[in-house]
């Protein structure tokens, strides 16, 4: 399923100008608005917004707060033009993942949601599309080599060549997988 990109910026070329940019990362839609935007993620939360911090109409700041009590795994990349780092610290602690200042070049901003989306989409799956990972510490060792000595390997010229002929399956070995954390 494609990752989905919502961007909310009051200023019309701004908002086109990223929208039509971040296309290659996904489904990308925009709001004029803070209003507008609540709307949307209501209907259907993106996996990332791009979110303005001063509009007419609702605040980023009003916009983050809800949208985060609605969807606290909601990625937020907050747009500022302002130089005060207060405000910038304030949407941090509400749970912006990072800020970008205006004005910006767009292969930066392009670059930083390519990277928080790649991180969301490698904590959401799980490592090498396996239920299950091999840990590389020394109790994962430890599991492998008790495995390979409960369970006796087959050996010798007659086992290699039976399955070399395919005639018949080897010995059955049954054991099981146990997911390490």
């Amino acid at each position: 399923m494609p990752q989905s990109i919502l961007v909310v910026e009051d200023e019309a070329d701004i908002r086109r100008a990223l929208v039509s940019a971040l296309k290659p990362l996904g489904e990308v839609g925009g709001a004029s608005g803070g209003k507008a935007a609540l709307r949307r993620i209501k209907a259907r939360a993106p996996d990332l917004v791009l979110l303005d911090i001063t509009m007419p109409d609702l605040d980023g700041l009003s916009v983050l707060r809800a949208a985060r009590a609605r969807h606290p795994s909601l990625i937020v990349v907050m747009l500022t033009g302002e130089t005060d780092l207060a405000v910038a610290k304030q949407a941090l602690e509400l749970g912006a993942r990072t800020y970008v200042t205006k004005p910006f070049e767009i292969d930066v901003v392009y670059g930083e949601v390519e990277r928080l989306l790649q991180e969301r989409s490698h904590q959401s799956a799980p490592a090498s599309g396996r239920p299950w990972r091999v840990a590389p510490d020394q109790r994962g060792e430890r599991l492998i080599q008790s495995a390979r000595e409960r369970i006796p390997l087959p050996r010798g010229p007659a086992h290699r060549r039976h399955l070399r002929d395919g005639r018949g399956s080897g010995p059955r070995i049954q054991g099981r997988i146990r997911a390490v954390d």
